[in-house]
């Protein structure tokens, strides 16, 4: 009797890569999207912060199931947002901010600030997670390392004003050298005691605890 041959069980992240496909136009041949009309700025399709590592399919099994909320910061047009709520993510919980309101859907919650200055956000708003999805641009604003290291150093401040405690925060990167500025990132934030558990950075993601 011959063996029946079975298909490999799907990864998680290509399951959403095939709702993307149908879901945005822009992401039907490629995984990163430039707009047309500019070549300043590019956002990743979902499936690509899955695979990273930026969100998984037990982030979004919590996110449902204990009702929390998530903010994204620099989310620009919100593809991967848009998919969180198709994925049954309430919407009401998906939080959006840019720089550039003329990018934000006008059907999610959104604020209109610049990651690197003060948040326009009210002092009791808080989160389970806040990721910075897109690119920070951390080394196209800043140009010495003593910049990037404050810079760095005042976004994860910012964020763990709007953290609840046991959230976490990530951001999205595409370079090496962020080790260097990490270490005393994190010691500066230990002697502030402000909660913070541990930072930790693989080769796209850089995630912060909080106690």
């Amino acid at each position: 009797m011959p063996i029946e041959q079975t298909e490999p069980k799907k990864k998680y992240w290509e399951k959403i890569r095939e709702l993307e496909m149908t879901k945005f136009p822009e992401f039907k041949n490629i995984e990163v999207y430039t707009p047309p009309d500019t070549k300043e700025y590019f956002y990743f399709s979902p499936s690509w912060y899955f695979h990273a590592g930026m969100i998984t399919e037990a982030d979004v099994k919590d996110l449902i199931r204990k009702d929390s909320k998530i903010l994204s910061v620099g989310s620009g047009p919100a593809f991967l947002e848009r998919m969180l709520a198709d994925l049954g993510i309430k919407k009401e919980n998906i939080i959006l901010s840019d720089i550039n309101e003329a990018v934000l859907p006008k059907n999610f919650k959104y604020f209109v600030f610049d990651m690197y200055g003060k948040w326009n956000i009210p002092e009791q708003e808080k989160y389970d997670l806040i990721i910075f999805p897109e690119s920070t641009f951390l080394h196209e604003r800043y140009e010495d390392d003593i910049e990037k290291e404050k810079a760095l150093y005042g976004l994860i401040s910012e964020a763990l004003k709007h953290l609840k405690s046991g959230g976490e925060i990530r951001i999205t990167h595409n370079f090496a050298e962020i080790d260097k500025y990490i270490q005393s990132v994190r010691e500066r934030l230990t002697r502030e005691s402000n909660g913070v558990q541990f930072i930790e950075n693989n080769k796209r993601v850089l995630t912060v605890k909080m106690i």
